[in-house]
């Protein structure tokens, strides 16, 4: 892991040198404001960079949730009409079992009728 010197002399090179001059020389006030001057304008655009960089990801994640969002709604959507046709096959299927039911019924009583009233001619 590198210190916190040596990332900053890393990035500012001319920053190092100027602080090597100015405890080289007398320090003065003019020499520190000017260093943290330096220091605060590459911590800005160092700033502006990242956030700039870190809006472009979450705009790019809202355009994802949106799209993400419009997605589940079309399904909710679709699994709703679904629902409501099975409901309404489930309907259809319970009446037909019923009246298949009752033919069966209707068929069985009539064969035995037609069976009861054969005649027989022995003889």
């Amino acid at each position: 892991m590198t210190s916190k010197s040596s990332k900053i002399s890393k990035k500012e090179p001319n920053t190092k040198t100027v602080c090597v001059e100015a405890i080289g020389s007398d320090v003065s006030m003019a020499a520190i404001a000017s260093l943290l001057d330096t220091n605060r304008e590459a911590l800005a655009a160092d700033f502006h960079k990242t956030i700039t960089a870190l809006e472009a990801k979450i705009d790019h994640l809202r355009t994802t949730v949106t799209d993400h969002i419009q997605k589940i709604a079309g399904l909710e959507s679709n699994t709703n009409l679904m629902d409501e046709h099975v409901l309404t096959l489930e309907t259809t299927c319970a009446s037909l079992a019923d009246s298949n039911a009752k033919l069966m019924t209707k068929i069985t009583d009539l064969e035995s009728r037609s069976h009861h009233n054969n005649i027989r001619i022995v003889g």
